[in-house]
């Protein structure tokens, strides 16, 4: 067990997760959910139907991605009855909506279903976590990262959909289209988060820790354009 002294330790070290994990699941949610209608018709036409149960999961899985922090902390403080009781609750949920929604939207409803057992599940295991002293959540960092994804996630959906509509007109351009708009968004969301100065030298410090030592040009870069 942790000594006293160790906690503030391990709640920052929790709390950097938080942040870390919203940073890069929020893009790839949103990101997903905007490309979502390009990558289905890969596979014909009639599956872009799709789109908005991908759009419901993806967006779903990023915004409760801190959970595996939180779930990572019971597990590691022996709290395997309560990691089994947040799940058992999100299973619940998930058969309870669904025995609502999906005779009245179908796929859909298994969808909007799975996102309630996500969000069940994450605020259990922060209910846990809290009753534990161990809650934290860098929520500056968790907003500015939902404000830019969203923001990133609507203008490439927009273009994606503007093009398809008077520029491309076949299934494999729209695509390639769609894989084209990745890097668009890739920069958009780091240019959203530089505007609203969510980077720190911190972050950068982290990357440099994490990163093999052959990609310091690449921190270097990120330090002198994000800051």
């Amino acid at each position: 067990s942790l000594r006293e002294e160790d906690y503030p330790h391990k709640r920052e070290i929790l709390r950097n997760y938080t942040r870390y994990v919203s940073l890069v699941s929020f893009p790839m949610g949103f990101g997903l959910a905007a490309i979502a209608p390009s990558i289905l018709r890969l596979f014909g036409e009639k599956y872009a139907a799709g789109t908005p149960i991908i759009a419901v999961i993806g967006i779903s899985i990023s915004l409760t991605a801190v959970s595996s922090v939180y779930s990572s902390s019971l597990l590691a403080s022996g709290k395997t009855y309560n990691f089994l009781i947040g799940n058992c609750i999100g299973l619940v949920s998930l058969l309870s909506v669904s025995f609502v929604l999906v005779p009245i939207a179908g796929l859909l409803g298994v969808a909007l279903a799975r996102a309630c057992m996500f969000i069940v599940a994450a605020v259990a295991f922060a209910l846990f976590v809290r009753a534990m002293g161990e809650f934290v959540i860098d929520l500056r960092g968790y907003l500015k990262a939902l404000a830019a994804s969203a923001v990133t996630g609507g203008v490439v959906y927009a273009l994606l959909t503007l093009a398809s509509a008077t520029l491309v007109h076949t299934r494999i351009g729209v695509v390639i289209l769609g894989i084209g708009l990745i890097p668009v968004g890739v920069v958009l969301y780091l240019l959203t988060m530089k505007l609203l100065r969510a980077f720190s030298e911190r972050d950068m410090e982290f990357a440099e820790k994490l990163l093999p030592k052959s990609f310091s040009r690449v921190v270097r870069l990120a330090r002198r354009f994000l800051l």
